[in-house]
């Protein structure tokens, strides 16, 4: 693997780490100002994202509020793959979820990370919303 590819696979790998231990200031230092965090599959089934959150900020806010609402965070089964100009580290895997009303959380992801100079300016989360609403936390 070259260098890039391996840098931007451990960048990839640092800001999942960082997030089941709900690091959100070393998350920080992994996203740019600009970074966007988009959920593409709408819960309504409409062909709109679900939810953006464009910009550090809102990013964060994101970040935050996941890792209140997860205290058990835990992505397992995990298979990676690199874009052939190592520009998108992609993830899926399973998440083996815990709710902080104490509910087993679920689902299969499909993360794809956007990396340029070993920082991440964009992240879709593609999963099902419809276990996610179950848990009755989707605002």
């Amino acid at each position: 693997m070259a260098t890039e590819h391996e840098n931007a696979l451990t960048t990839a790998k640092q800001y999942f780490e960082r997030w089941e231990a709900h690091d959100a200031a070393g998350m920080r230092e992994l996203l740019t100002d600009e970074t966007t965090i988009v959920f593409p599959m709408s819960i309504e089934g409409t062909p709109e994202p679900w939810a953006v959150f464009d910009g550090i900020e809102k990013a964060m806010g994101y970040l935050r509020l996941a890792m209140s609402n997860l205290p058990q965070l835990r992505l397992i089964d995990r298979e990676w793959s690199v874009s052939h100009d190592a520009r998108y580290v992609h993830l899926h895997a399973r998440g083996d979820m815990i709710t902080r009303t104490n509910l087993l959380y679920h689902n299969v992801y499909v993360f794809r990370l956007e990396i340029a100079d070993g920082r991440i300016i964009r992240v879709d989360e593609i999963a099902n919303p419809v276990p996610w609403a179950a848990t009755g936390l989707a605002g």
